[in-house]
């Protein structure tokens, strides 16, 4: 055995070969493979032909269902976080304003405290 020989052995397992292609129609190799078919018989190429014309697409003007029930779901989503939104920002308003409210009361009552004691010290 040669050096290629043994180096062959070594580095590459021997290739099987290729499973035969089973019997059908298959796109025409000597004609448009987009639109003509040839049948294969298992051995070789017969001269049975077809031609198929692509299927065409009717194209909705609104869409897929599937479309649009997902832009209905995510504007009720959009509407709903805004909604919430909205609540939350007047809930906070409110709640801050009474918080700032009593401290105003609290700050009035101890201005009232202290003026009182300053008058009685100037008397």
């Amino acid at each position: 055995m040669s050096k290629d020989e043994e180096h062959r052995d070594l580095d590459s397992p021997e290739i099987p070969p290729p499973t035969p292609l089973p019997a059908g129609w298959y796109a025409d190799p000597e004609g448009d493979s987009k639109t003509s078919l040839r049948y294969w018989d298992g051995d070789e190429w017969t001269e049975q032909s077809a031609v198929t014309t692509p299927a065409k697409r009717k194209k909705s003007k609104t869409g897929s269902p599937g479309s649009r029930r997902s832009r209905v779901v995510l504007t009720t989503a959009l509407l709903a976080s805004v909604t919430v939104g909205a609540a939350g920002l007047g809930i906070w308003n409110m709640w801050t304003a009474s918080v700032y409210e009593e401290q105003a009361k609290q700050l009035d009552d101890q201005i009232g405290t202290v003026k009182g004691e300053i008058d009685e010290l100037n008397e």
